[in-house]
């Protein structure tokens, strides 16, 4: 020992254990947070519900008018995919 570690008080060495305490049970939290398979599935699963919402109300609010219909744009996008669905599946059908 030190000159200076033999002249602390016993609070002083108390706080001292304390605070090492104190770290070692953060960081066993943080070690068990990390490790927790499980936990982590839910937050990733969360984080991705969340972004798919946004990304939704985005698409809404851009493919509506401020009433809430569809958009002039939105139905010729929308009218284009179906025509392009019934001709691969009349084509599909034709070749099978």
């Amino acid at each position: 020992m030190t000159a200076p570690e033999q002249n602390r008080s016993v609070e002083q060495i108390e706080s001292d254990l304390e605070a090492t305490r104190s770290d070692l049970e953060a960081t066993v939290d943080e070690l068990t947070s990390r490790l927790d398979v499980k936990e982590q599935a839910k937050r990733r699963a969360a984080h991705g519900k969340s972004a798919v919402t946004h990304q939704v109300q985005r698409a809404r609010a851009a493919a509506t008018d401020e009433r809430g219909r569809l958009s002039p744009e939105a139905v010729s996008v929308l009218a284009t995919v179906s025509v392009v669905l019934v001709a691969s599946a009349v084509a599909l059908w034709r070749r099978g």
